[in-house]
C-alpha cells in the first residue's frame, strides 16, 4: 500500500499543468441502470454502437474523448471554434438517436448532453507510463451540471464563460437544424422584463426566458444557459 501511495504521489510531482480555453461536453444516457437491469450482455452490445457514433462525430467536429465514466462520455474541444464544434456533435448525436434508433429489446438509448465553453485546466499525468490528459475548473462542473440538471431528454444545454466571436454563426447553425431555444437566466438578480444591455453572454437576437435560482444547479455560479431542443 505505501508503495502505491508513493508511486502516485510521484505521478502528482510528474503531472504538468496548464490553462486554455476549451468546450466540455459530457453526455448521459437515461435510466442506465434499468437498462443494465434488463440484458447485461445486450447492453453491452448497445453501448458499443452508442460509442461508435459518439465516437465518429466527437472526431469530426474536432473533438477528443477525454474519458468513459461508466456509460457516459466527457469529451473536449480546444480548436478556436470549440463551443460550435461541440455543439454540432451533440445535435449530430441527438439527431441520429432520433433518426436512427439504438435499441435495447423495446427501449431506445436516449441521452441528455451538456456544454460549457471557457478557461479550464489542463493536466496531463503519467501513470504507467501512460501519459492522460484531463481537464479541471468550474467551466468542467458547469458543463455536468447542464448536462445532468438542465438539458432534456434528446436536448442539450451549453453556457460560455468568456466572450466568443462567433455567436452569430452558432445561432444560424440551430436554426438551421429546427431548434428551439430557451434562455435560461440562474441568477437571483435576474430580471427578464428589464431592459438588458448587450452582452457578451448573450446571443444575437436571443432574450431571456426565464429566471431561476443558481442552486438548482448545485454549486455553480451564476449562469446564463441556452436549453435546446429538436422540433418535433
Amino acid at each position: 500500500m505505501r508503495k502505491f501511495i508513493n508511486t502516485r504521489l510521484q505521478d502528482f510531482i510528474n503531472e504538468s499543468k496548464s490553462v486554455n480555453k476549451a468546450a466540455i461536453l459530457f453526455t448521459d444516457i437515461k435510466g442506465s441502470s434499468e437498462l443494465w437491469s434488463i440484458d447485461e450482455d445486450k447492453m453491452l452490445e448497445t453501448l458499443s454502437k452508442l460509442d461508435k457514433m459518439i465516437q465518429q462525430y466527437v472526431k469530426t467536429n474536432n473533438g477528443m474523448v477525454v474519458k468513459t465514466i461508466g456509460d457516459s462520455f466527457m469529451c473536449s474541444y480546444e480548436m478556436k471554434d470549440g463551443l460550435y464544434d461541440a455543439i454540432k456533435t451533440a445535435v449530430s448525436i441527438q439527431k441520429s438517436l432520433i433518426e436512427s434508433p439504438i435499441s435495447l429489446g423495446s427501449e431506445n438509448i436516449k441521452l441528455r448532453i451538456g456544454i460549457c465553453y471557457g478557461e479550464v485546466y489542463i493536466t496531463e499525468t503519467n501513470i504507467q507510463n501512460t501519459k492522460l490528459k484531463d481537464y479541471l475548473g468550474n467551466c468542467v462542473n458547469s458543463s455536468s451540471r447542464l448536462e445532468s440538471k438542465v438539458s432534456d431528454i434528446n436536448g442539450l444545454a451549453f453556457a460560455f464563460l468568456t466572450d466568443i466571436n462567433n455567436e452569430k454563426q452558432i445561432l444560424k447553425y440551430l436554426e438551421d437544424n429546427d431548434i428551439n431555444i430557451e434562455v435560461i437566466e440562474y441568477d437571483n438578480k435576474c430580471d427578464k422584463n428589464k431592459e438588458r444591455k448587450r452582452s457578451a453572454r448573450l446571443l444575437t437576437d436571443l432574450q431571456i426566458n426565464s429566471c431561476k435560482d443558481p442552486d438548482e444547479l448545485k454549486g455553480i455560479k451564476p449562469l446564463r444557459v441556452y436549453k435546446c431542443n429538436m422540433k418535433q
